[in-house]
């Protein structure tokens, strides 16, 4: 459902709606300048609203609803904060339930009449909560919006009309949540909880064992005893077993203990004895006795058991894959998506991710210098697209090339770029040039290395002629210059199209954060392959290209916008080119405009200076790229229009959090740090499980080297210890990745 259907069922149920910034939490001010007060249920203007703005997420204001707003995090568990609540108050009615982006949970319910107080991590026992209250003049923002991490906002319980909205009740309104009138912190009263002693524990024994099984080693100069005494809670307190029930496990949790406690030893034994008893008589969490005895067989009619068993993580996950770019974002309309097509039907390894990143870097070549958008933003885009070795990176170079040749612009093809010097005379003589670079992480190693001047001239000239498309560069003076006619001095307009591909862990090797905060890495957009495709029994000719598309090249290889005061081509139209200004629709200003208030939002939110430089860029690349996206949908009459920057606003955002998770996971200021990056992603990619002999050969590095990485990511939890299942013999050990939640 799209954000306009969703807001109107929204409306039509009473709710107050108003727009927040796509991907983001804040109040979208071109519509909702009041903030959450702006918000309406008339259809009339939420049909407006989204149909301006259609990416703009849901936000819905609390003036006629409360919601408990639940954190679900490595600090904060909101759902089992209202499931201590409900044991001692009672239980929630169920509700409209949404799980937010960040992992959490909102629940939707009347407002009271009492006046109750929004607030953030209510108290309970004195202690702070991951239960926050939304309602008045507060706001939530609802689904299908995009949170800033990426992840979507869901129902789980489809939302009803505001007026059948179930009702707190009187024990949460008068014991849980705060009054505007109240004078004083609520008192609460703690009623020993006490199991019978005939309850009966069958499966309980074995449901503890299970989840023992699955708790970290206890290791020797690793805070090893807090470990065991974690598990001893579990079993005597959590599960509330027996010491005959329970010993028998702790025995086998040691059995992977490293090293085990001696039992033989009476001083270890009773060591090992007094975590058991510590745990029985005096726990060391607030959790009611025998809190994880009912976790799988909760009431269906008390909501905060469901989210209980919905909030339960394994102990141990993975961090999620990385998001795979969906199809439509590849298949840009018209020049682009035939090139893509015809790749992916003729390579001999059809690679779409290939072919779609040397498609759009040949659109933006044949169009640079020829248009411009109204704030004269210029189409160049420099595009490193990693691949492995064999997975098909000859075969969109040599269609580029086929092209380019058969359009009479080979002259402007480039390959190595040797010097800052060389890349300057290319400029100057051809105006534009279309370098399709192999193997590009050795100029990034170069540059890295910066024993050699010249490498660093090229950064310099990379970031010039970037930055210049819309103005002149002039040629730097050398000794001699004045000597001897040296050929042009001065460029307007220039344009450098970069198409790098190169092999992702050589790649990284090369980079570093420097050159990501200097600007060269920032300009560049990252884009991982495809794997390796079967070859292909139906592979063409890269020749066989079919002829409209050579055909619509050579229009644009002709093309000569005319001056826009005289409306002629003039002679020099070559040297001093004014490029065609390509409109763009009030729905496409709103979009591309949104993006960037998203993007100055994020920017803000983090601390991170990489993520900040990134930010940065958003917006003037997400213009690039939907003028790019209008000349290859039109190539004739070309128009930004909201197609156009609804992709490349999507594109963009997708692009630049996947090079803010590549560049997170690979690119390190030293060289033992890039090892445990690599380490870490070894781990994750071969499902957050290895064994050490598995990472060892994976790494080629010595055994030494590898016991200080894994030192390094165990003393940032990065993983944790682990032993591997055995029918016969000595366990493995295993390295696991922790689980950390996404906030």
């Amino acid at each position: 459902m799209s954000f306009l259907e969703e807001a109107l069922k929204l409306a039509e149920l009473g709710y107050l709606v108003f727009q927040c910034v796509p991907n983001g939490k804040t109040p979208f001010t071109t519509t909702a300048p009041k903030g959450c007060n702006s918000a309406t249920n008339d259809p009339d203007i939420v049909r407006k609203w989204w149909t301006q703005y259609p990416d703009c997420n849901i936000g819905i204001k609390c003036e006629n609803l409360l919601v408990l707003d639940l954190d679900s995090n490595a600090e904060l568990n909101g759902p089992r904060d209202v499931r201590d609540i409900t044991d001692e108050v009672g239980p929630l009615p169920a509700s409209p339930l949404a799980r937010t982006g960040s992992g959490g949970w909102h629940l939707l319910f009347a407002r009271p009449e009492a006046d109750i107080v929004g607030s953030k991590r209510i108290k309970w026992h004195g202690r702070k909560t991951g239960i926050d209250v939304q309602v008045g003049n507060q706001y939530i923002v609802a689904p299908p919006s995009k949170h800033p991490n990426g992840k979507l906002y869901r129902w789980h319980t489809e939302p009803c009309p505001v007026t059948e909205l179930p009702d707190l009740p009187d024990a949460w309104i008068e014991r849980v949540l705060l009054h505007r009138k109240q004078d004083g912190p609520v008192s609460h009263t703690s009623p020993t909880v006490a199991l019978s002693s005939t309850e009966p524990t069958s499966g309980l024994v074995d449901r503890c064992r299970a989840y023992v099984a699955a708790m970290p080693p206890a290791i020797q100069g690793c805070d090893g005893h807090s470990a065991l005494l974690k598990v001893a809670n579990v079993i005597f307190h959590g599960f509330g077993l027996s010491e005959s029930e329970g010993w028998p496990i702790m025995l086998e949790y040691n059995s992977r203990c490293v090293p085990p406690w001696d039992l033989s030893d009476p001083k270890e034994e009773r060591d090992f004895r007094r975590k058991m008893n510590q745990a029985r008589d005096k726990p060391t969490n607030d959790y009611p006795f025998g809190h994880f005895r009912e976790q799988y067989d909760y009431p269906k009619a008390d909501i905060s058991r469901l989210l209980e068993s919905l909030n339960r993580p394994s102990v141990f996950a993975v961090e999620e894959a990385d998001e795979k770019i969906p199809d439509r974002l590849i298949f840009v309309p018209g020049f682009i998506e035939r090139i893509v097509r015809f790749c992916i039907k003729s390579a001999p390894h059809p690679n779409r991710m290939l072919a779609f990143c040397g498609a759009l870097a040949l659109m933006s070549f044949l169009i640079t210098r020829k248009v411009r958008t109204k704030s004269g933003i210029r189409p160049n885009l420099y595009i490193i697209a990693l691949a492995a070795s064999g997975t098909g990176k000859d075969f969109i170079r040599k269609v580029n090339n086929y092209i380019l040749e058969m359009t009479g612009q080979e002259a402007m093809i480039g390959e190595t770029i040797a010097s800052g010097e060389g890349l300057e005379e290319e400029i100057l003589s051809h105006k534009k040039k279309f370098y399709q670079t192999d193997e590009i992480q050795t100029l990034f190693a170069e540059i890295a290395n910066g024993k050699e001047s010249r490498y660093n001239n090229i950064v310099a000239f990379l970031l010039k002629v970037y930055t210049s498309a819309d103005s002149t560069i002039v040629k730097r003076t050398k000794v001699g210059d004045s000597k001897k006619n040296s050929g042009p001095t001065v460029c307007n307009q220039p344009s450098l199209i970069l198409f790098g591909t190169t092999i992702p862990i050589i790649f990284f090797d090369a980079l570093t954060p420097t050159l990501m905060l200097t600007g060269l890495g920032s300009r560049c957009l990252f884009i991982e392959g495809d794997q390796r495709q079967p070859y292909n029994i139906d592979a063409a000719d890269y020749q066989s290209l079919p002829k409209e598309l050579i055909e619509t090249a050579r229009w644009w290889a002709e093309y000569l916008p005319p001056d826009p005061e005289t409306g002629k081509v003039g002679n020099l139209s070559h040297e001093n080119p004014s490029p065609h200004v390509v409109p763009m629709t009030d729905e496409a200003v709103g979009i591309l405009n949104a993006l960037g208030e998203h993007a100055d939002l994020s920017y803000s939110q983090t601390q991170d200076p990489i993520e900040q430089v990134l930010w940065t860029r958003v917006h003037e690349i997400a213009n690039k790229l939907a003028l790019v996206y209008a000349c290859s949908a039109d190539h004739e009459n070309p128009v930004i229009d909201g197609p156009a920057a609804r992709w490349a606003s999507e594109f963009t955002d997708w692009v630049v959090r996947q090079m803010m998770k590549l560049v997170k996971h690979n690119v390190a200021d030293s060289p033992f740090a890039k090892l445990v990056l690599r380490a870490e992603n070894l781990i994750r990619k071969r499902g957050g499980k290895m064994t050490r002999t598995e990472l060892s050969r994976s790494l080629h590095i010595r055994p030494r080297e590898l016991d200080e990485i894994v030192h390094k990511m165990l003393e940032e939890e990065i993983i944790e210890l682990a032993f591997s299942d055995a029918t016969g013999g000595r366990p493995k050990t295993v390295y696991r990745m922790v689980c950390k939640s996404n906030t």
